[in-house]
């Protein structure tokens, strides 16, 4: 579910003295922030003048409390592709009576426990005011012109929210399911990040967070390892043929394994080595082999620099 960033809050505008911040759109109360938030409050420049001025505002809303019809301000819709007059992007949400406010101010002020509400009897675009626990009044925070596309485009707002916990809540029960798995990988076992993509007929099958896309390799757990298989987009496939052909994985791995063991130009993966528990005996083929292509190619180096050197010879003998 959409949170709120503070620190993102005052990347323009930061106004504050010992008992109030602001940052032009909204000013609320520091007694009701973390120690953190206001810890990051006291580096910003001081302003005295300018907070005075501000604070002044929120006075003379308080001031003018007893003389207010005030409504709780409660959201109906959300709006998550508005973009305001600087073509920024953001989220609002709206109430029945079309006032608008950007969703993180929202969400920052609910997690306050505090209360919106709005005068009934003044104009739609006026400040809202921030009520505490107590009903004392802790701030104000301003609204966003919307045009009627701007309404007309927006959808529930409650149904948005049980979306957004549906989503939060899947996700943590995937995340229940992700491993710290030992990849098998050429040059080795390396413990990676794993999220869980699916099971099929028993075979459950991984991919390195952050490496999700469709053509990148999906992982099936083979006892305590994930081996890289197949492309995520071939999961499926891929479970069919094992089913069609019978296959027992680790076997299959350990067959092709000692085919390449068997001929001595022909790496072998250290990682399916460890899994095998033949890692020493791998590390020793790769090196002869290594030792074999290295000679072969100070041969052919050899060999070449010997050709060069005798048309240097014909060359000079011709003239």
């Amino acid at each position: 579910m959409a949170g709120y960033n503070f620190k993102n809050f005052f990347k323009d505008k930061k106004v504050h003295n010992s008992e109030y911040v602001s940052n032009a759109h909204f000013i609320i109360k520091r007694s009701l922030l973390t120690k953190k938030q206001n810890e990051f409050i006291d580096t910003f420049e001081v302003n005295e003048q300018l907070a005075k001025n501000i604070v002044n505002i929120l006075y003379d809303v308080i001031k003018q409390e007893s003389d207010m019809e005030v409504e709780q301000y409660i959201p109906i819709l959300i709006n998550t592709n508005f973009v305001d007059t600087n073509n920024i992007k953001y989220n609002i949400v709206i109430n029945n009576c079309d006032i608008a406010i950007k969703e993180e101010y929202y969400n920052f002020f609910k997690s306050l426990k505090c209360k919106l509400y709005y005068n009934a009897r003044g104009s739609k675009y006026a400040p809202l005011i921030i009520y505490d626990e107590e009903n004392n009044i802790v701030g104000l925070v301003c609204g966003v012109k919307v045009k009627p596309e701007d309404i007309n485009n927006a959808i529930d707002y409650n149904a948005y929210i049980a979306e957004q916990k549906q989503k939060t809540k899947e996700k943590k029960e995937q995340n229940k399911n992700n491993i710290l798995g030992k990849c098998v990988h050429s040059d080795g076992i390396c413990r990676k990040q794993m999220v869980f993509l699916k099971e099929v007929d028993g075979y459950r099958f991984y991919a390195i967070r952050n490496k999700t896309q469709n053509y990148d390799n999906a992982y099936v757990q083979i006892n305590e390892y994930v081996y890289p298989i197949c492309s995520i987009s071939r999961i499926d496939d891929a479970v069919q043929e094992i089913k069609n052909k019978n296959i027992d994985l680790l076997k299959w791995i350990e067959d092709d394994f000692n085919k390449r063991m068997s001929d001595k130009m022909q790496g072998v993966s250290i990682g399916v080595a460890e899994m095998l528990c033949r890692k020493e005996e791998a590390i020793e083929h790769n090196k002869i082999l290594y030792e074999i292509r290295k000679s072969e190619n100070e041969q052919r180096e050899y060999e070449l620099s010997a050709l060069k050197r005798n048309d240097r010879t014909i060359a000079s003998a011709s003239h």
